[in-house]
């Protein structure tokens, strides 16, 4: 078993870069979600 603990000092540049990747990866799953949403309202019955 590992146990892993992230300590990060407030106000530093860490903190900005975890807080852009966030963000980055929200976007990603915005983009996913909506290709996928596209491609299951795009397909038709024939």
């Amino acid at each position: 078993m590992v146990t892993v603990i992230k300590l990060m000092a407030e106000g530093t540049i860490e903190e900005r870069v975890i807080a852009l990747q966030q963000e980055k990866k929200e976007l990603i799953d915005q983009v996913l979600s909506r290709q996928a949403e596209n491609t299951l309202t795009g397909l038709s019955e024939e």
